[in-house]
């Protein structure tokens, strides 16, 4: 039933009259009702209005009989009241619900009400009577606060000034095991005991200075006390109210016994994995200077034999040799990046990098490769000014290795894309192949290091670490590496960093800056301080492809620092790990020292880290060679050393 539209008023001001005395006597009774007594025909339309709903509403009678009810209903219970109405006008009563009505002034009033039928002396239902009562504020507060407490999901504790419990919730006695009248009265020290924790009762005392309300959700971390006496860890968050005009503090109590236990479990186990890495990674560094220290060797007399052996029918058998020791170089070298990723030890240096400039030179390295293989390598291009946010020397590396994988798993007449866009604040390095391709139930392995996708068997060399390395990279430069299949057959990799519009600055060549050599102007003098039998061989031949060089060795840190200074020679190759010191303290000394200051000094190492490199080179040391030692560089740096020598006064 929908209440019905205004009607004409009524005469009479408060409905029709009566002559009887009993009508008489409840018209005054009806008058003088401080509650809100209304009568309504069936479809709402008000037909008696006393003086108290004029005090509850601010209606006056003559402005609301003949009117409908409805101009006392908010909008948002409108429909609940129509159904009620209607049940009542069936026959039913309604009693005592708390509802909602708008005063005159548009302002709301919670009432409750209780309505019932109005019959006539056939006991037809010729209308509806109410009967409303406001409810106070206080009292609204009260039942509001008390229903909140109810529905919470925590255990809920309002504590006085005095730190006496007013109010609890279901919940509360439930976990702590007492019933409600036990602990209303009780200090809050029965459930949160100051000596499970100490510190909670100074809490409170701060809570109560401090009149404006905190947060819930900001927690103490307390232990709490049952009533069989067994303690177990909470979490307690306060936020203020008033209870009978006065400040209490509502505590949200929660049982935090699960979470204590995940926490310890994860922190263990997070402690673990943490010692694990770390021995996983002090293994792979120490791992790293005993396998480069004997490549060094290797890879050095592997050169030297390429070079003694040229044209000659073991010409082949040394290549082998050297590109094996490569190989096992470039694996050591790969390890390693994964681990200083995954230790937070590898640094990038961001800068705006032209895309179009770093894959030109990419394409150009791998061109031969790609020649060999007999795989075309095209670039299919992008816009001609994107650039990127990234380390030029890591974005390089991603891509070579991306271009490396392309073609080296291609097929003969197979054919590789380099591509590039610029999107927003985005931009993508893709690389495509139509080779083989990836099966789709490895895509979750591809990026797994050490795992080649079944190409083990298939004679192509690789160590399957590549691609975990180009991720990692990727994410230390805040970009990402993607991987989809292409349809037909083939693979696309995608590499996405930070757009940069700014331009580039011109690369330095150190390969064009090196001076040109005259090794027949006269002679000069390297100290190799070295505590390796096989280095110090390997350096003896390289340095016999240069024989006005004449080499001095030390074993040890103080003979060096000795040597150096007895016989001032032109330059100084360093070791940083010696028996009786390291190259550091030698570095130190031979600065310190007057007579060979100015002597260059070139360490070589098989520490390969930026931070070691950059220490080293901040120190003083004039460059910083790795091992296994690259025999055309040794040679350069000779050379170049030998030409300065020659053209300045010689020591002593």
């Amino acid at each position: 039933m929908e209440f019905g539209p205004d009607r004409p008023r009524a005469p009479g001001g408060v409905g029709q009259s009566s002559t009887s005395a009993e009508d008489v006597a409840l018209a005054a009774i009806v008058r003088s009702s401080h509650d809100a007594v209304i009568a309504k025909t069936t479809d709402g339309t008000v037909t008696s209005w006393n003086d108290g709903a004029t005090v509850v509403y601010g209606h006056r009678a003559e402005d609301m009989l003949g009117r409908s009810i409805e101009l006392t209903i908010p909008a948002d219970e409108l429909q609940a009241e129509q159904a009620r109405h209607a049940r009542v006008a069936g026959g039913a009563s309604e009693s005592g619900y708390r509802c909602t009505r708008l005063r005159a002034d548009g302002r709301p009033v919670t009432v409750v009400m209780s309505m019932s039928p109005v019959r006539d002396q056939t006991g037809a239902i010729i209308g509806v009577a109410s009967i409303s009562r406001p409810v106070s504020d206080e009292e609204s507060t009260a039942t509001r606060r008390a229903s909140l407490l109810e529905a919470a999901p925590d255990a809920m504790v309002c504590v006085d000034q005095d730190g006496r419990i007013v109010l609890v919730n279901a919940r509360a006695c439930g976990l702590f095991g007492y019933e409600r009248d036990e602990l209303a009265g009780s200090l809050i020290e029965i459930l949160l005991p100051a000596g499970a924790q100490g510190g909670h009762v100074e809490h409170r005392a701060a809570f109560f200075r401090d009149p404006h309300p905190r947060p819930m959700g900001a927690g103490l971390r307390l232990r709490a006390s049952r009533r069989d006496g067994s303690t177990f860890p909470v979490e307690v968050s306060l936020a203020a109210d008033t209870h009978d005009s006065e400040l209490i503090a509502v505590a949200a109590i929660r049982d935090v016994t699960g979470q204590r236990e995940i926490e310890a479990s994860l922190h263990e186990a997070e402690s673990e994995a943490r010692a694990a890495n770390d021995a996983k990674n002090r293994f792979l560094s120490r791992m790293s200077h005993e396998l480069r220290t004997p490549l060094n060797a290797v890879l050095g007399f592997g050169q030297l034999l390429e070079i003694h052996l040229a044209s000659t029918e073991h010409e082949d058998a040394a290549h082998q040799v050297v590109r094996a020791g490569r190989h096992l170089l470039n694996l050591i070298d790969e390890v390693l990046d994964i681990a200083r990723i995954e230790a937070g030890e590898m640094t990038v240096s961001p800068e705006p990098v032209a895309i179009a400039g770093i894959v030109s030179e990419t394409a150009v390295l791998m061109r031969p490769l790609a020649d060999t293989a007999r795989v075309a390598l095209s670039v299919a291009g992008g816009p001609a000014d994107a650039y990127v946010l990234a380390d030029r020397q890591r974005l390089a590396q991603i891509l070579l290795n991306l271009l490396s994988n392309a073609v080296k798993y291609n097929r003969p007449g197979g054919h590789v894309w380099l591509s590039w866009e610029a999107v927003g604040q985005r931009a993508s390095i893709t690389v495509r192949d139509d080779g083989p391709g990836i099966a789709e139930h490895l895509r979750d392995r591809v990026f797994t290091a050490f795992d080649r996708l079944g190409a083990e068997s298939s004679g192509i060399e690789g160590t399957g670490v590549g691609l975990t390395v180009s991720q990692g990279l990727a994410g230390l430069m805040h970009g990402s590496l993607s991987f989809e299949p292409v349809e037909g057959g083939g693979a696309s990799f995608a590499v996405t960093l930070p757009a940069s519009t700014e331009p580039v600055r011109a690369q330095r060549d150190p390969v064009a800056e090196r001076p040109d050599t005259d090794r027949s102007a006269g002679s000069a003098t390297v100290l190799y301080i070295e505590d390796n039998e096989s280095n110090v061989r390997v350096m003896e031949s390289v340095l016999a492809l240069r024989p006005a060089w004449h080499l001095i060795h030390a074993g040890l840190a103080s003979l060096g620092t000795e040597l150096a200074r007895a016989h001032r020679p032109d330059l100084v190759l360093l070791d940083l790990h010696l028996p009786d010191g390291t190259g550091l303290d030698v570095l130190a000394a031979l600065q310190r020292d007057e007579a060979t200051a100015t002597i260059p000094v070139v360490v070589l190492s098989a520490d390969a880290s930026k931070q070691q490199v950059r220490r080293l080179l901040a120190a003083g040391a004039a460059r910083y060679l790795t091992k296994p030692l690259d025999v055309p560089d040794v040679l350069s740096m000779l050379d170049s050393v030998f030409a300065d020598a020659n053209r300045t006064p010689r020591h002593g």
